[in-house]
């Protein structure tokens, strides 16, 4: 059931590119659902207390149960603006019929329009400002209106019980002031979730899904500022798929992209939790090894190597042979990050000049592990 309720509030938001708009597609949905939830909570109340007038008032609100569901469906179809304005009709529309028909000011049900009021901020983008301050200013003004000029109500309401009518006085203005509490508790949760959203996405390559050069290089900063005060080992390996270009070339750039993807989840099988590996340019990577030694690097970038070379990617049944070349160097904490770069990157340079699918390493106490 929870399933199901998450599906419909999420109607129509994933093809939308800005997330603004996939907010207020949200809130306009939670709000026509939570709409029907509060018409079907009174209905079963009034109908449990049996007053002919409160009967009267679930009779008026049956057509607006469909009104809310067709909410749902036009911003599935991606009609927005007209799931908006239907959602502020049928809300205000039903309080309207029901103070209309039986309420006047008796129960103080004009409170919800305080509640209409503010929802328009909820679901209305703030450029169509102009909407919200049409909306705002009608439900403050239907408020103000049953507030000081006294509406008589149906004559079957004043044969209710005290002690029901002020449960019913009381329950009214609660139940707004919850649903304000409430909208405003979304709003500020739905826009802490999307800031966390961004920032993930801003260090995420959106191709592979690894961490992208940004990510990659601020941990690279934490991790060497770490091991400089612990003196521990840290390694570097960079990382270039062999002859991609040729791939681009033979089989087109979505393949090429398909192959990318296919190095990337490899990559994060042949890595242990604690390292860090990242795309950091176009067939380019970068493999983060804390509290390793060089020797060390070098053995797990073999095994890095030998997984690649032996899992080639197929194209319509085509096989596409996939090596990669490694460089690893040893960061030296007390000096330039550009230095440790700049040594792995010498390394990768010797692999490649020796024919590629290799592993070479910077410093010349370690041996370089070759292809066998």
């Amino acid at each position: 059931m929870l399933s199901q309720l998450n599906t419909w509030t999420h109607w129509g938001i994933e093809p939308q590119l800005d997330h603004t708009t996939k907010r207020k597609v949200l809130f306009t949905n939670i709000g026509a659902m939570f709409a029907v939830l509060s018409l079907a909570f009174y209905a079963l109340l009034f109908t449990f207390i049996g007053n002919p007038a409160l009967i009267n008032v679930i009779y008026s609100q049956i057509p607006f149960y469909p009104m809310l569901v067709l909410v749902l469906h036009l911003n599935r179809k991606g009609h927005h603006c007209q799931a908006r304005w239907l959602l502020v009709f049928a809300i205000v529309a039903s309080q309207i019929a029901a103070s209309l028909i039986s309420f006047g000011s008796f129960l103080n049900s004009y409170y919800s329009y305080i509640l209409f009021a503010l929802g328009a901020i909820v679901v209305f983008p703030l450029e169509r400002w102009k909407s919200i301050a049409f909306i705002f200013t009608l439900n403050i003004g239907l408020f103000l209106y049953f507030e000081f000029n006294w509406i008589e109500p149906a004559p079957a309401l004043l044969q209710l019980d005290n002690d029901i009518v002020r449960l019913i006085r009381q329950l009214f203005p609660t139940t707004s002031l919850v649903s304000v509490l409430f909208l405003m508790g979304m709003v500020e949760f739905i826009a802490a979730r999307s800031e966390r959203r961004l920032e993930q996405l801003s260090v995420t390559d959106a191709l592979t899904m690894l961490p992208n050069r940004r990510y990659f290089e601020n941990t690279f900063k934490l991790e060497a500022a770490q091991n400089q005060r612990s003196q521990n080992h840290l390694s570097l390996a960079l990382l270039d798929i062999d002859h991609f270009k040729q791939v681009n070339d033979s089989f087109g750039h979505d393949v090429g992209d398909q192959v990318l993807v296919h190095i990337a989840e490899l990559l994060r099988r042949s890595t242990r939790a604690g390292n860090v590996i990242a795309r950091v340019g176009g067939e380019e990577f970068a493999l983060l090894l804390p509290n390793t030694k060089q020797s060390e690097a070098l053995e797990m970038a073999e095994r890095i190597r030998m997984n690649i070379e032996g899992a080639s990617y197929f194209h319509e049944g085509k096989r596409i042979p996939l090596t990669i070349s490694i460089g690893i160097a040893e960061v030296d904490c007390d000096s330039p990050l550009e230095h440790s770069y700049r040594l792995a990157d010498e390394a990768l340079y010797e692999a490649k000049r020796k024919g590629r699918n290799r592993v070479e390493a910077h410093t010349a106490q370690v041996h370089s592990l070759v292809m066998a």
